[in-house]
């Protein structure tokens, strides 16, 4: 539901009744007539006066809904009139609805609201009759922007033209009357402290015109500017929006060879936290395709590709924004990779023991070792598979932590082992599971001990030895 911003014109005097929002009370010094509108229509308040001799004169008029508000005042006195004031003011509320990026709901911001402002003041007459000519616009919440023209004091001079107040919201809430703006325009012949000596002739006038411009600036409550955020308003102005975030970064990407082997090609390059990154591919430079989408870290980024022939050209498309949309996951494409070496392996476990880091040494003989491997215990049964060689070797395990190693046992050589590959797309998780009927579906915990992945956007492989029964594999998969 959409409500109208409440205004209220008035001047001195009793004081307006309480508005509700989308209604406009006007009245009118010195005769105090009034009226109530919504804040869309046209106000117009003409000119009231006292007498055709001395008097003063008060107008307000609202060009709806709130574009322009004018108020014109004027006060003339002649003898046998002491003092003489006119004063024409708008109250203006509303409810302004705020979202910025990055900034989760309820977080304090500050919106700025900028509006145009002219006008004029002038007094004339002696200096005895205290008069001025006063305009005044108040934010209501400490900021004030005022110009007055007087014969007793030095003048006041804010600038005229834009004028910004700052108003304090809540982002992603619904706040009733967060913005406010009173303006008053005074005219005001014979202020406390006139001499009165006859004859006398003062007069005094202020006018001006505030124009509605929108939002000009979002920042967080230290400061610090949004470059991101909408609005939308109660009383349907419209405050406006930006959309201007810093242009991403232009990284250049590295092609290496792959550990996993001729099936895959590796890419890296370095990121920046925030920004997404569409990896493009090509066979000649001229036709590119889109391979997937990478999220940035802040650090350097390595992803591995498949192949997809023998010359291949990459280079990246970088972008500030939001990432790809998705709102169901995609099915993963398992890929039984050949396993490049031809030899059986020979596996090797032990029990680890949680935060204890081991190594794993070999030898031809038992008087010199090398390290084959080093681990880090989980406090789970650890198995590492080493290619068997032509000749003879020892192993041995060292506890590096300084406790005492577990026993190592060395199983029997395992002839087969399998690569299975996946294409992953950063914004999913998958679990890798095996069944041995095709009915009853199991995670393959020998894969990160559940048989979970988080997707980066790079093809993922594992490589799992061969059992002693049949298994057939599967990806599953889900947003994260």
């Amino acid at each position: 539901m959409c409500r109208l911003a409440a205004v209220t014109i008035l001047t001195a005097g009793p004081a307006a009744a309480a508005l509700d929002n989308g209604e406009a009370a006007v009245s009118n010094q010195p005769t105090l007539t009034g009226t109530t509108a919504l804040a869309t229509d046209v106000i117009n308040l003409p000119n009231s006066f006292v007498d055709e001799d001395s008097g003063s004169s008060a107008s307000a008029s609202v060009f709806g809904p709130m574009a322009d508000i004018e108020l014109d005042t004027a006060a003339n006195i002649r003898p046998f009139v002491s003092s003489l004031q006119a004063v024409a003011q708008v109250d203006f509320v509303d409810s302004l609805f705020v979202e910025a990026a990055g900034v989760d709901s309820g977080t304090g911001l500050i919106v700025e609201v900028a509006w145009q402002v002219d006008g004029s003041t002038g007094v004339s007459g002696g200096s005895l009759i205290r008069s001025q000519g006063r305009l005044q616009l108040d934010n209501l919440n400490g900021t004030q922007w005022r110009r007055a023209t007087r014969n007793f004091a030095a003048p006041v001079e804010d600038p005229l033209g834009t004028v910004v107040f700052p108003y304090p919201v809540m982002a992603g809430q619904i706040e009733m009357n967060n913005i406010r703006l009173r303006a008053v325009a005074e005219a005001f012949c014979g202020l406390p402290g006139s001499v009165h000596f006859a004859p006398w002739n003062e007069s005094a006038s202020a006018g001006m015109t505030v124009q509605f411009l929108g939002a000009v600036n979002v920042t967080t409550a230290d400061g610090t500017e949004l470059l991101q955020w909408t609005t939308s308003s109660e009383s349907g102005l419209v405050y406006g929006f930006r959309d201007d975030l810093p242009p991403p970064s232009k990284p250049r990407v590295r092609i290496n060879p792959s550990t996993g082997g001729g099936w895959f090609t590796s890419l890296s390059w370095p990121s920046v936290s925030g920004e997404f990154y569409t990896v493009l591919a090509s066979g000649d430079l001229l036709h590119w395709r889109e391979e997937t989408e990478v999220l940035g870290t802040g650090n350097v980024i390595h992803i591995d590709l498949f192949r997809g022939g023998p010359a291949r050209f990459f280079k990246l498309a970088a972008r500030v924004g939001p990432g790809h949309p998705a709102d169901q996951p995609e099915p993963a494409l398992l890929l039984a990779v050949p396993f490049a070496a031809d030899r059986p392996f020979i596996p090797l476990t032990w029990s680890s023991t949680a935060g204890e880091a081991c190594e794993l040494l070999t030898g031809t003989n038992l008087s010199h070792w090398q390290v084959a491997r080093r681990t880090a215990g989980n406090g789970q049964p650890l198995t590492i598979y080493l290619e068997a060689a032509d000749r003879s070797r020892f192993f041995r395990l060292v506890n590096t932590s300084g406790s005492p190693a577990p026993t190592l046992r060395a199983g029997p050589k395992v002839t087969s082992v399998s690569r299975f590959a996946w294409q992953t797309r950063h914004w999913e998780n998958y679990r890798l599971e095996y069944s041995e009927d095709l009915r009853t579906w199991r995670p393959e915990t020998r894969l990160n001990g559940n048989g979970t992945v988080s997707g980066t956007g790079g093809a993922v492989y594992f490589d799992l030895p061969a059992t002693s029964k049949w298994r057939f594999y599967r990806v599953a998969s889900w947003l994260k």
